[in-house]
Order: structure tokens, then C-alpha cells, then sequence
């Protein structure tokens, strides 16, 4: 039996409410897709929106221990944007039928 200690608790509720707000994001984005918006700009929003979001809350949290920006870090950001654009945009896709 696994015994529930506050860190636990403290994870299962984190995970809890990101499951919450990917469902959301996802009904949003069905709807969006019902209404006759493109596909590719669907998935374009959905990935501004989510820099714009995600942007301030990590340099706020990683302000102390944030690691310098390297050519190798810039190199896989880079090579990593067109691979979750092209996983919105199939799942746009799919979402569509």
C-alpha cells in the first residue's frame, strides 16, 4: 500500500488540475475547428497563446536558477518548434473529422 504524504498529495492535485486545463484547451480547440477556423491557423494560435502564457510564469519561476543560452540550447528550441507545430496540426486534423 502506498502511504500519502503531503508531496504526493501535492502531486496528484498538480496533475489533476493540468488535466483539467488540457481538456479545456482541447474542447477550445474543437470549437474553434467547428466554426470554420484553418487548421494550420488554429494551430498557430494555439501556440502564440501558449508562449504568451508560459513566457512570463518561467522567468518569474526560474529567475535563481535558470541556465545560461547556449548555441545548444538555441539549436534545440529551434529544432524543436516545427515538430509540436506539425503535432497540432494532425491532431487539428483529426479533431476535424
Amino acid at each position: 500500500m502506498v502511504k500519502l504524504d503531503g508531496k504526493l498529495w501535492k502531486a496528484v492535485i498538480m496533475m489533476s488540475i493540468i488535466n483539467i486545463a488540457l481538456s479545456g484547451v482541447n474542447v477550445m480547440f474543437k470549437k474553434m475547428l467547428n466554426q470554420g477556423v484553418n487548421c494550420m491557423v488554429a494551430a498557430t494560435y494555439r501556440l502564440a497563446a501558449g508562449t504568451l502564457f508560459l513566457t512570463p510564469l518561467a522567468i518569474f519561476l526560474e529567475r535563481h536558477n535558470r541556465p545560461k543560452l547556449t548555441g545548444s540550447i538555441l539549436c534545440s528550441l529551434f529544432l524543436s518548434a516545427p515538430g509540436k507545430f506539425l503535432m497540432d496540426k494532425f491532431g487539428a486534423i483529426l479533431l476535424s473529422n
